[in-house]
């Protein structure tokens, strides 16, 4: 077996003896993939690894020299997972099995002897760990606050913030809101400090399409700014000024990247940079970013977004390496957090669209903007959003980034 269900429920293939029920009917799914376990909380108590709570949904990597507590009580014990092999494959079924071993190691053992270990055609593929090494320095979390603002004939009239309780609140002068703050991911492209990341990220004002997506997607800030334009509609039409055009736009306050396996504990622990430019097509959720001193950060590298892959195809492997669930999902020192880039892999589970791919890859908010791979360490997609419940997620295919390169 591959895949191991845990939990309280009699059907599971590690059963949990819980009479508090405090352990959840399916709690935990373990998984064996390219010879490393991964497991996947599913509870509502939660499961701790070495005393951590894991984040739900999204696989973990554990091996069998970690501690694993299921609702923070009871202790995985891994002789477990060895008793339902053993019980899953028949003594005569292994004899013969050792014998088919034999030949594949046989043909293996040819073939590193005659096949050269590098082709130009890339047919040796890369696993989760070689792109993790590959590019982790090269993929930031970005942080950005801004203030949503309405413009009247292209000036600023309002600006919506947040108030002192967490509430979306306005003022026409800044000073009396604090700004909102939102983290995303993106990539280094070049040795100029641009980064690709989403728009909704860069650009946040503008990732409703209309009114009526823009009432469904973010219906407590639609809300402030319903009330404020009919008020604006009533005071520029009753003063004969209902020509001037007025809109919804955003003010940057400040927009920073910060490296993995960097300590941070303020803005002056983050690169400041400035965002110049989205995508024309708003179905494609792709912007650039810049460091503002426009060189690319020592020890840090950069993806080649001519190293690309126009061919994707259901069933290949996806691997996303980025910052779901942003700073929340890192480890908090004494007064730093320490930045660690996650990694995570499954299957495309549908046929590519003309813009978009699909995935199941279990991510949440903050991996916005992160790379997407093939198994081959080719770039095939820009993550952009999902129904992290379910594990399903989305890509905008990599081949859009060139259009914000011309």
């Amino acid at each position: 077996m591959s895949k191991y269900r845990i939990g309280r429920g009699e059907n599971n293939d590690i059963v949990i003896n819980d009479n508090s029920n405090i352990v959840s009917t399916e709690h935990a799914v373990l998984e064996l993939l390219k010879n490393k376990y991964y497991l996947t909380d599913k509870s509502v108590n939660g499961t701790f690894v070495n005393g951590k709570k894991i984040p739900k949904e999204i696989r973990f990597p554990v091996s069998e020299k970690d501690k694993i507590l299921f609702a923070n009580k009871y202790l995985f014990q891994w002789e477990k997972v060895n008793k339902v092999k053993s019980r899953n494959i028949p003594f005569e079924f292994s004899k013969k099995l050792r014998k088919q071993l034999l030949i594949i190691v046989a043909i293996i053992i040819f073939g590193i002897i005659t096949i050269p270990m590098v082709t130009k055609n890339n047919i040796f593929k890369h696993d989760t760990n070689s792109l993790y090494e590959k590019y982790n320095s090269g993929v930031v979390l970005i942080y950005h606050s801004f203030y949503y603002t309405i413009e009247i004939d292209n000036s600023i009239a309002i600006y919506i913030g947040k108030n002192n309780d967490g509430e979306f609140d306005y003022s026409s002068d800044a000073s009396k809101l604090n700004p909102i703050g939102i983290e995303g991911t993106g990539f280094y492209i070049d040795e100029n400090g641009k980064i690709i990341t989403n728009r909704h990220v860069a650009f946040p004002w503008t990732s409703s399409k209309n009114e009526s997506e823009f009432k469904v997607t973010n219906p407590d800030l639609f809300k402030v700014y319903n009330y404020l334009m009919t008020d604006i509609n009533k005071y520029l039409n009753r003063n004969n000024k209902g020509h001037l055009k007025r809109n919804l736009s955003g003010k940057t306050v400040y927009i920073g990247v910060a490296s993995n396996d960097s300590f941070v504990k303020s803005l002056e622990d983050f690169n400041e940079c400035t965002s110049i430019k989205q995508h024309q097509d708003h179905e494609i959720d792709l912007a650039i970013i810049q460091t503002n001193n426009k060189t690319l950060p020592n020890n840090s590298t950069f993806i080649n977004i001519n190293n690309i892959s126009n061919k994707v195809k259901v069933g290949e492997i996806a691997i996303i390496i980025g910052y779901p669930g942003g700073s929340n999902f890192q480890t908090k020192t004494s007064n730093a957090t320490n930045l660690k880039v996650i990694t995570n892999e499954g299957p495309i589970t549908q046929k590519p669209g003309e813009k978009k791919v699909m995935y199941q890859v279990p991510t949440t908010h903050g991996a916005s903007g992160s790379p997407v791979f093939n198994d081959k360490g080719k770039l095939i997609a820009v993550n952009f959003s999902g129904h992290s419940t379910q594990g399903f997620n989305y890509g905008i295919l990599s081949k859009y980034i060139k259009d914000l390169l011309d």
